[in-house]
């Protein structure tokens, strides 16, 4: 790993939003792809994502309506870049991760989608846990803090 950021190496600030237990685990254990989701765009990857809307919505609610987000550095190394619409092709990103022809696939769906990028990577040693953030929503649309006077 690399003491600090190593912008040849493509390192990013990445979120994962997941359940409290998996989040403990993480922790614990680091990533693993065998406990990773099978559904996304890039086959059975570590999925990430550069917005905390975007991790939300894959933290639900466990006891009390807590959830959990995992802040971590990774290490993106040569991406291949892709489109939402691109999903329905025949070409498997997946393939291009597992063969080495990149380290990971950045989907931007932003461009597409209006919504969010993610970002899938294969191999766990390219991303280091740093924290989680336990939280729960508020309901408020906005948060403000209040204003000093004077």
């Amino acid at each position: 790993w690399v003491p600090h950021r190593a912008p040849r190496r493509n390192e990013r600030l990445l979120l994962h939003g997941t359940t409290s237990e998996a989040a403990a685990r993480i922790m614990k254990e680091g990533f693993a792809v065998t406990h990773a989701r099978s559904g996304g765009v890039s086959g059975r990857a570590l999925y990430f994502a550069e917005s905390s809307t975007k991790a939300d919505v894959y933290a639900p609610p466990g006891l009390g309506g807590v959830r959990a987000m995992v802040f971590c550095r990774g290490l993106c190394g040569s991406m291949h870049y892709t489109r939402d619409d691109e999903a329905h092709r025949s070409e498997d990103w997946s393939a291009k991760l597992r063969s080495g022809e990149c380290d990971s696939v950045l989907n931007d769906r932003a461009g597409t989608k209006n919504t969010f990028r993610e970002i899938a990577i294969l191999r766990p040693e390219l991303v280091i846990p740093v924290c989680v953030v336990w939280y729960r929503w508020t309901g408020a649309v906005c948060v403000r803090p209040p204003q000093r006077k004077g």
